[in-house]
């Protein structure tokens, strides 16, 4: 008896012996069988036996089994789901949702995932699709990863490198559309370790990103983190990367340091990189007019407006930036009148060109509001004595104010419920003693002052 006893356990212990390693093939069969559940249980098993613990292959399988849950519960495609679509679109090509708030809507898909899109000022922002496994693991593609590098590490004969490379290349895809989605959300700094880990792991298997390292610079710029941007943006630039918005943004984080010096070279870098770039000339405009280069500024914004004379936007940042000159107290005031002219101008031009442009509207008339306050200044600095002086300086005032009436009153017709824009005009009525105007446009700040409280 006390052999057959010996027998059995020894009998015992090499049948579990040789159950570790078949637990690796097995999470393998399960895996090519779409049985994730299952070879997730068997590669866990195996990869904390001490006889298959310490294999490559072991971690290789383990990787795959995660990948696979991470891919099956992250599906990114759906036919006829256009990105910018209304609620309403969506519901004519889909039918009724099961879930309908107001920045998301749900959908069961063939029984086998479930589509979630969300929606941001009423368009459809991105959207994603959860897979029958999603609660099996909430991490999946960080363990995925975790284990090929330990299967890199194991795998000292390089035997496995070949599907390593592919493996861990899919799991740099799957962190950048995991950032993309976070940076899509605004969640920027979130999003950043995705883009950073997706650069690294293509840098090892011998890809540059510089694609995911730009968008780990814009989520640490729109996340307040300048010193770790401009670290990106200085990687790019080192392997020379072709966009202009490298450069751009990392001149205005030296200009937002201070230091005048790297915020000119590097704008210098871009523009001679990309000469006569719109957006470089006007980020170098900022950094002029933000170390006191106004006159440079001022050609800078003639040259600009010559360059494209159809679009806009780029009207409305010269009449921003005009503004800016013309508030600059250390500007000289020749420049600040320059700069008032050519501020006039490019608003008027951005409003015939965009007729429903809100901001231009605004800002249009804003200037105008801006030049009479300061005429109106001076007129009550002047003595006693001045009158005729000081009527005709209320006099310019007035006209001024005539003139900021109407570009504020196309702006409140595009958006009647501009509190700001009301108040301006609520000013004006009052110094211009336009009484039926006054009264109406009281009774239209009170009644969105109810409606807020």
């Amino acid at each position: 008896m006390k052999k057959l006893a010996i027998f059995l356990v020894i009998a015992m212990a090499v049948t579990f012996a040789k159950a570790q390693p078949v637990k690796v093939q097995n999470a393998n069969n399960y895996l090519n069988n779409g049985q994730l559940d299952k070879a997730k249980t068997n590669i866990d098993e195996a990869c904390e036996s001490p006889d298959t613990k310490d294999k490559a292959k072991t971690w290789l399988y383990k990787g795959n089994v995660y990948l696979a849950i991470h891919v099956t519960n992250n599906v990114t495609t759906q036919p006829g789901v256009v990105i910018g679509s209304t609620k309403e679109q969506i519901i004519k090509k889909l039918g009724k949702p099961i879930l309908d708030s107001a920045n998301k809507m749900v959908y069961p898909d063939e029984s086998k995932y479930k589509l979630n899109l969300f929606f941001e000022d009423g368009k459809l922002k991105y959207y994603t699709k959860d897979g029958k496994y999603k609660n099996l693991d909430n991490n999946s593609i960080e363990t995925a990863y975790d284990a090929y590098q330990k299967a890199f590490e194991l795998d000292t004969k390089k035997e496995y490198k070949d599907q390593l490379d592919v493996k861990l290349f899919i799991c740099g895809s799957s962190f950048f559309d995991k950032g993309a989605l976070l940076y899509n959300g605004k969640k920027y700094k979130e999003a950043i370790d995705y883009f950073d880990r997706t650069a690294k792991i293509n840098s090892m298997v011998g890809y540059t990103d510089t694609l995911a390292t730009y968008y780990a610079a814009l989520s640490c710029e729109l996340s307040d983190q300048p010193a770790k941007a401009k670290d990106y943006y200085i990687k790019l630039i080192k392997v020379n990367y072709k966009k202009p918005a490298i450069y751009s943004g990392l001149a205005n984080i030296y200009k937002n340091e201070k230091d005048s010096t790297n915020a000119f070279k590097y704008i210098k870098k871009g523009l001679d990189a990309f000469p006569g770039d719109l957006d470089l000339m006007v980020s170098q405009t900022y950094i002029y007019i933000t170390f006191g280069k106004i006159p440079q500024a001022l050609a800078n914004l003639k040259s600009v407006t010559d360059k494209d004379k159809s679009n806009a936007r780029l009207y409305y940042v010269v009449g921003v930036c005009c503004d800016n000159i013309i508030n600059d107290s250390l500007a000289k005031q020749t420049d600040k009148d320059e700069a008032s002219a050519l501020g006039e101008s490019a608003y008027q031009k951005a409003t015939e060109l965009k007729p429903d442009f809100f901001d231009a509207f605004y800002y249009y008339g804003a200037l105008y509001v801006n030049k009479a306050a300061s005429i109106y200044a001076a007129a009550d600095k002047l003595p006693l004595s001045a009158k005729k002086e000081y009527d005709e300086k209320r006099a310019q005032g007035d006209e001024l104010l005539k003139k900021a009436m109407v570009p504020l009153e196309k702006a409140i017709a595009l958006q009647p419920d501009d509190l700001p824009t009301l108040n301006a005009l609520k000013q004006i009525y009052m110094m211009l003693k336009l009484a039926d105007k006054l009264k109406e446009t009281n009774a239209k700040i009170d009644q969105l002052k109810g409606k807020k409280n």
